[in-house]
């Protein structure tokens, strides 16, 4: 392998077992029972850190990756071909439960045009929120000496867990050489010194196997990406013997802006650890006639209030009985989970909104639809909203539990179609003429010592369902007019006994009309 030499440093072998001071399983090992079993080790020294955001590889345990993102893990390009395409990644979720997902990709991230060795890696489908897993937040102070000092939790093989004091961050990218197969990478490093004769007993050192893992820094409880490992150094003295290690790190702070542009497309961008809180908000609106049983767009815009940019957005609606049968956006992207349709927008700036539609093929037959709705980003609290529309009754509705449910059909055979039986108010499942309080439901013509008295139950609500009840008059029963005879009276009043949700309708013809004929015409325009 190619060497590299800096003023009183040996470049060795890229980092491949993460080594301590004074190792001991109850405080340096993360699991018990790793890799068969594993459970939470509760004296591990970062116990008190979220790490289910790091999980190793399905075939070699030893192999550490850091989740950044819902679907995006990262890793040292120089060990990233030792990772195919469709193996997997393992992570155990708070309730103790393995979950795997698979590589589907691989991106290098580049570092001024020439590849890095830090590799940005695509899981096949997101670990998400429901899982209990949380992805790593990156460390993003203001400066390179802002790192300087920070103490910091390292990552290694076997899932080892170690300690160490960040040293320095490279001001500018450097080329390293990683041998034959992988050639030059261009990267900046952040690093820190193990010395060899004196140190706390959680130091630690890069050993084989540990390129890849990540170093963080704990804020608030939750681990911020600072580095992934990359190689080791050797300090030496005059007599060439080793004093000190120096363990270096692909800085991925400064990668922030390349790998933002690549998770953009699943709806996602690194988490900043420091942030101003943001309040997210969605408001809907109403469509134009939803009625039951018929095709729904249901459109909703979600924005936040704040000063700066939010990212990671999430829109979720849980899925049950009456919920959307799609989200669609035309900013963010869908995906569908076992319990829930969501939409993810990598970034919202403030004073903008996000669009959605929650899209029915058939909307629900209820008189008021309820959707709950949560949204959340990385810097804002989640808001849950519960939506609520109002649905005009239908006859798609009405007819749903029948067998033969079309507008023409005549189950009971009676004579009337399951329209006319719709508008009427009568069974279309029993030929009784008689509405449940008792009342006729047929049309009755009937004369009167003035003319002639025509009337017919009607519903109370025919405009919301979009019914109309037209009397046509003809002299021939050829030609038929909807123009009533000067001195026709047309009343509504309420049936007896009284019917909720149907009205008697009576119109009152003089004695010109008794040469005529009538008939009433019933139409449906949902």
């Amino acid at each position: 392998m190619r060497r590299f030499l800096f003023p009183a440093l040996a470049i060795v072998s890229p980092a491949s077992a993460l080594q301590i001071r004074e190792y001991l399983a109850a405080s340096h090992d993360r699991f018990l029972n790793f890799p068969s079993s594993p459970t939470p080790n509760p004296s591990f020294i970062h116990a008190g850190t979220d790490l289910t955001g790091v999980g190793w590889f399905a075939t070699n345990s030893n192999v550490q990756f850091a989740l950044v993102g819902r679907q995006h893990v990262v890793t040292a390009t120089h060990y990233a071909a030792s990772f195919g395409i469709g193996q997997n990644i393992r992570f155990l979720t708070p309730d103790g439960t393995i979950i795997q997902r698979s590589i589907a990709a691989k991106t290098i991230i580049t570092d001024d045009g020439e590849s890095s060795d830090l590799t940005l890696m695509r899981l096949a489908s997101p670990v998400e929120a429901s899982t209990g897993i949380t992805p790593l937040t990156y460390l993003n102070l203001s400066s390179n000496n802002s790192y300087r000092n920070l103490q910091a939790g390292v990552l290694g093989i076997t899932a080892r867990g170690g300690q160490a004091t960040l040293a320095s961050v490279d001001p500018f990218s450097r080329t390293l050489n990683y041998g034959e197969t992988v050639g030059d990478l261009q990267t900046r490093y952040v690093h820190f010194t193990y010395t060899l004769d004196s140190g706390g007993e959680n130091d630690c050192y890069f050993q084989g196997g540990d390129s890849g893992s990540p170093t963080f820094v704990d804020v608030n409880g939750a681990p911020a990406i600072v580095g992934v490992h990359s190689y080791i150094a050797t300090t030496v003295n005059a007599d060439s013997e080793a004093t000190a290690y120096q363990n270096y790190d692909i800085f991925v702070p400064a990668y922030v802006s390349e790998l933002d542009a690549v998770m953009a497309a699943d709806g996602y961008r690194m988490r900043p650890a420091s942030f101003t809180p943001t309040t997210l908000s969605i408001a809907s609106t109403t469509p134009s006639a939803p009625r039951q049983g018929h095709p729904l767009i249901w459109p909703l815009t979600f924005s936040q209030a704040g000063s700066g940019t939010t990212g990671n957005i999430e829109l979720e609606v849980p899925i049950d009985a009456t919920s959307p049968d799609t989200i669609s956006s035309t900013t963010a992207i869908s995906s569908t989970t076992a319990d829930s349709r969501i939409l993810r927008q990598a970034t919202l700036s403030s004073g903008t909104t996000g669009e959605a539609q929650l899209e029915w093929a058939t909307a629900p037959f209820v008189d008021t639809l309820e959707i709950e709705v949560h949204l959340r980003s990385d810097t804002a609290s989640e808001t849950t909203s519960s939506l609520q529309l109002t649905l005009l009754p239908s006859y798609l509705a009405w007819a749903s539990t029948l067998e033969n449910a079309e507008e023409s059909d005549d189950p009971d055979q009676d004579g009337l179609s399951n329209l006319l039986e719709y508008a009427l108010g009568s069974n279309p499942l029993d030929p009784s003429p008689l509405l449940s309080n008792g009342s006729n439901s047929r049309p009755i013509l009937e004369q009167t010592p003035d003319g002639l008295r025509f009337s017919f139950p009607q519903r109370t609500d025919a405009a919301e369902r979009a019914l109309t009840y037209q009397v046509e008059i003809s002299e021939d029963l050829q030609q038929w007019t909807t123009t009533l005879p000067d001195g026709t009276v047309d009343t509504t009043s309420s049936l007896e006994p009284d019917l909720d949700g149907f009205a008697s309708r009576t119109l009152e013809f003089p004695l010109s009309l008794v040469s005529r004929y009538l008939r009433l015409r019933i139409e449906l325009n949902e």
